[in-house]
């Protein structure tokens, strides 16, 4: 069921799959559309080889939110610095931002806005109504 979406993807669009997970990794096996992968492991063999070949990536490498294709890489963000991440104590919000920033830079955003939208949204009652608020309460005793 997970394959639809990926399988839909226009031969000019991209996939974009994570490759810490065997089984979606795979479905670029049968996709006719360009493939970008994501990885918390800076590490990631499979990551490794889709650059090797010029392909594109997005790692949790060092600390960072990090950009690959290719030989090159860019730093997007410091990842105690993304309000999601809550000091980059929250491993799935990470996971969460690795395909959001690799979305935004295949649609050409510039990796300055990309920077600035992880550094100002700050998960709250606001903006994220319900999900991920931290409160601090002061206690009345």
């Amino acid at each position: 069921m997970k394959a639809i979406v990926p399988e839909a993807v226009m031969p000019e669009g991209y996939a974009i799959l994570n490759a810490d997970d065997e089984l979606v990794a795979n479905m670029a096996n049968k996709l006719d559309c360009n493939v970008a992968y994501f990885s918390m492991d800076e590490n990631n063999a499979l990551i490794a080889k889709h650059c090797s070949k010029g392909g594109l990536a997005a790692i949790a490498e060092n600390g960072y939110i990090t950009i690959c294709k290719g030989n090159w890489k860019i730093r997007v963000e410091k990842i105690i610095n993304i309000p999601l991440t809550f000091r980059g104590k929250a491993a799935f919000m990470i996971q969460n931002i690795l395909p959001a920033v690799l979305a935004s830079f295949i649609r050409n955003f510039d990796i300055g806005d990309i920077r600035l939208a992880l550094e100002t949204f700050i998960p709250s009652p606001v903006q994220t109504p319900g999900r991920m608020n931290l409160l601090s309460l002061k206690s009345t005793m």
